[in-house]
């Protein structure tokens, strides 16, 4: 009996974006688009509902923190999210194994901090 041997990754190794089970990838930039506008109508509900000077900071605070549930609880604990649910996509490594919180933890802040280097690296 011959068992298979699964290819090493590293162990930071960044996750690949969402892909169906067959492996095709279309609907990955909608997906992002559908889960973005979900935080962000959530973070604008929360601003609306607030009031005073700090509403904006609600506003901000709520979009940040069900983006962060979205992406690294929801997603672990379904494989999924809201946008990538809607193509069949799920994340997972090249090897067919599903991220872990950690991981998907560390992905949502690289993520985020992606968004500061677009502006640090223009030459």
């Amino acid at each position: 009996m011959t068992t298979a041997v699964r290819p090493q990754r590293a162990a930071d190794e960044f996750p690949l974006t969402g892909r169906t089970s067959d492996g095709d990838q279309t609907g990955v930039i909608a997906a992002f688009l559908i889960d973005m506008t979900l935080h962000a109508a959530i973070g604008a509900t929360a601003w609306s509902i607030a009031s005073g000077p700090t509403a904006v900071l609600y506003g901000i605070v709520a979009w940040l923190g069900a983006s962060f549930l979205h992406r690294t609880v929801i997603q672990r604990l379904t494989r999924t999210t809201v946008g990538k649910c809607s193509f069949g996509l799920e994340l997972r490594h090249v090897d067919g194994t599903y991220p872990s919180t950690g991981q998907l933890v560390g992905q949502w802040f690289r993520g985020g901090l992606c968004c500061f280097d677009v502006f640090g690296s223009v030459d």
